[in-house]
Order: C-alpha cells, then structure tokens, then sequence
C-alpha cells in the first residue's frame, strides 16, 4: 500500500478524528488490518462487524500496534492514546476508502464473475500476467463488499495489472464492487444455477451478473464471455463494447480443440499451440481460454500463454489426494448443479483401475427448486460408478433417482460417511468428494484411516 495520511483518510471518509495527541497531517498509514489477531505494526485497523465478532471489542489489543482505527462507535475503555476515525459504516467506509485508493492508479483491472470457476479463472489469468508484468490479484476467493477493498489496497506503484474476483449472492452487489474496484474489463464464465434463494432464478442470476457488463458500458471496457453457455452469449448481445468469446465451439475467437484428459491434466491445442494443464476436469479447459484471451488481447507472447507447468490451481478444486492407495479427488469447497455436473463427469471420464466412488453431499442456496436440481443429479451417474455415499437431507432425492446397477449408502453425518468409507474402499479406487461448502466433505479425509 502507498502511505496515506490520516487527515486524507479523515476527508475521503468524511469522518470524525478523535483522540489525536499529534496532527493527522503527520500520521502516515501504510497498511489496513481487519483481524486483530494478526496486527500489522504501524497499520491501520478496521473494526468491522460480523454475525458473530464484532472489531470494536478488540481495540484495546491492537492500541499497542496500530496508528490508529476505523469505528463507527466508541467502546468505554479505549486508550485516549488511539487515534480513532469514526464513520456511520465502517463496511461501507472500507469500500469508498478503497475506490479512492484505486483511482490513484491508471492500469488495467480485470474483474472476473460468474457462476462456476470464478477463482479458478482469476487464479490462471494472474499467473500469465505476472509472468509477464507485476500482477495484483486477490487472494483466495476475496470477492465480496469486504475482501475486494482489502485486495485493491495492496495495489502499489509498480503494478501493472490487476485481477479481482467479484461475487454476489444478492442483486446490486456486483455494482457496488464495480464502483470500487473500477475495472477497465471483464471476465464472465458462465451463468448457472448458483445462489438461487437471493437471485430468484436463471433469470436473476443474469441480471445480477449482467451489473458487471452495465458498468464496463459506460467505462468502455472489453469483455471476455464463455461462448458456450447460452446465458453468456444472451449477455454479450445487449453489449455494445468489445466481445471476445473463448470456448471449444466454433462461434468462439478464442478456441480448444482435440481435448484429452487423464491423471497428468488436460491437453488441448489453442491455435497452433498445444497446451498442457497440470490440473483435472474438462470444465477447467474454459478458465483457461478466458486467461490466454486475456493475455493475448493485452499483447502476451504465446510462450507465456501456451506454457503453464508453473500453475498451481486452487485447493479444493478436484485436487488429487492419496489416502494409503486411494485417490480422493478433493472438489469439496463448493457445488451447485452445474459443477456438481462438473465433477462428476470428470471422474466418469477418468481411465481408472479400481472403482470409481462418488461422495456426494447438499448443494445449498438453491430455492424451491432445490429438490429438483437434486433429483437431476441421478441421470450423471451409471454403470461406470461402483457405489454412490451421500450425506444431507436434499442428496435423499438423488437415491430416489438412481439406477439398480449403482449401489448407495445414505449417511447423517461426515463421520458416519468415513466410517461406511473405512470398510469399503480398497487400493487403486478413486473417490470423488463433492458438495457445497458448509458440508465439509474435506473434513472425511483428515478423519479417513486408510
């Protein structure tokens, strides 16, 4: 972060100074820290508030370390010693802070949305771009009103490029993360049912991600569409700015053909190139094509773009774990209908010796139709799985659906999971873990004893 005064922090914020022995004038910050528990010496604190913890009653352990805070009350026992900012939000405080700090920098910023591989995209597009210029992108999935802020902060003088990550589990989140981080162009990957009890449907899932698209109109950036998906190319065609589509149909600029796959990765040629992907799943091809479009429109060699034996994808995305001759392929940080999809055919399409095994838990946020999407589950899975293990209420509607020939062993709990796993499984059998994040399915392989 490039130091800022108290006092201009004071004027963008339009806040209160209280407790200030010395001019703000003379106060310069060059961090902002949110968890105590990790205090930047010299930094400036912000005491946000959660469903569960609340920042103001943690100031009395940072006094000692931070310049000074960001409140939006005073808690009695605060050293008159901290210099505090009072503000009416200290969230929304954190967002108009960033906005400004971002307009002090006149370089590209890509945003990245969608429904499925948001981190996966933004991951691969910062890896070729800081290869080839110094690149910003923001850490693990920093992409709501909180970590987006926290990210653009770590911009410096520098960095060429940034990449950040926008979520959005509501209507008008996008666009208020657009008008803080002000990217110049955009990344959709696709549109799907995700998050459906705050979108209402595809249709609202559309126009939320669609807030991205509004802002790049006036700002006049390009933007990068996954081709084939029918809700992204709808998107693109209300877009009067630059469309660059990436995907394996012919429609698209930016395409993969001859793909193959196996435990190595995927291979694909794009162009006259052949690319290899040390990571798993057919789906992970298309964040691909959305980072090498990116790096070709800002100019990147193809010896950049084509080579990616340096890449580490994401953990939790169909990350290959072995467990005493067992591969679990770990794709447990998340799922909705289409990547739940995803996985499935990833592992049914993998030369295996042993047997295949699906572990399979909720896919939450999904509305009223939450049964249904379920239910259409049953159809990805046949004769190539040996036995499928659920855990939830709503995988209850999968096991209705299957066919004879797989077997199916519903559990309550993780725990009971692994203990049906321990008797079961043997080596050379390959398990794929799948389900929505407050699952935890990764929590079967701490617990598994091969």
């Amino acid at each position: 972060m490039e130091p800022l005064s108290l006092e201009k922090i004071c004027d963008v914020l339009q806040g209160r100074l209280l407790h200030a022995s010395i001019s703000p004038k003379k106060i310069w910050i060059e961090n902002i820290f949110t968890d105590s528990r990790r205090p930047i010496s010299g930094g400036l604190f912000w005491a946000l508030e959660g469903e569960r913890w609340d920042g103001h009653q943690f100031l009395e352990e940072v006094q000692g370390m931070a310049k000074a805070a960001v409140v939006h009350r005073v808690p009695e026992g605060v050293s008159s010693e901290l210099p505090l900012v009072l503000v009416r939000d200290t969230a929304y405080a954190l967002g108009e802070l960033a906005s400004y700090y971002r307009s002090s920098f006149s370089l590209p910023l890509i945003a990245v949305t969608g429904s499925n591989g948001k981190t996966t995209t933004k991951e691969m597009i910062g890896y070729l771009l800081s290869r080839y210029a110094s690149t910003l992108r923001s850490p693990q999935s920093f992409n709501n009103r909180i970590g987006v802020p926290l990210t653009l902060f770590s911009l410096e003088r520098g960095t060429c490029f940034a990449v950040v990550e926008l979520g959005a589990s509501g209507m008008g989140e996008i666009a208020q993360l657009c008008r803080i981080a002000r990217p110049t162009a955009g990344v959709l990957t696709s549109i799907a049912p995700a998050h459906l009890e705050g979108f209402r449907d595809l249709e609202g899932v559309m126009e939320a991600k669609g807030e991205l698209l509004e802002y790049l109109e006036g700002a006049g950036g390009p933007i990068f569409i996954n081709v084939d998906n029918i809700y992204c190319r709808r998107m693109a065609s209300r877009y009067s700015g630059e469309v660059i589509g990436f995907g394996i149909s012919r429609e698209a600029s930016i395409r993969a053909s001859e793909l193959s796959c196996s435990f190595d990765g995927i291979r694909f040629r794009c162009g006259s190139h052949v690319v290899h992907l040390p990571m798993l799943g057919r789906h992970n091809v298309y964040c691909a094509l959305a980072a090498i479009a990116v790096a070709q429109y800002y100019g990147l060699p193809a010896e950049i773009w084509s080579s990616w034996e340096g890449f580490r994808p994401p953990g939790m995305r169909l990350q290959p774990v072995w467990r005493g001759g067992i591969c679990f392929l770990n794709d447990a940080y998340n799922a909705n209908p289409a990547s739940m999809v995803a996985a499935i055919e990833t592992l049914g399409r993998l030369p295996v010796v042993g047997r295949r095994v699906l572990v399979l838990g909720d896919m939450l946020e999904l509305g009223e139709d939450t049964w249904h999407y379920h239910q259409e589950l049953a159809r990805w899975i046949d004769e190539r799985f040996s036995a499928v293990f659920v855990v939830g209420r709503h995988m209850q509607a999968v096991v209705e659906e299957l066919p004879s020939s797989v077997d199916w062993y519903s559990c309550g709990t993780v725990r009971e999971v692994v203990e049906l796993l321990e008797g079961f499984l043997r080596p050379q059998d390959v398990v794929l873990l799948k389900g929505s994040r407050r699952m935890k399915l990764e929590q079967i392989l701490l617990d598994f004893a091969a």
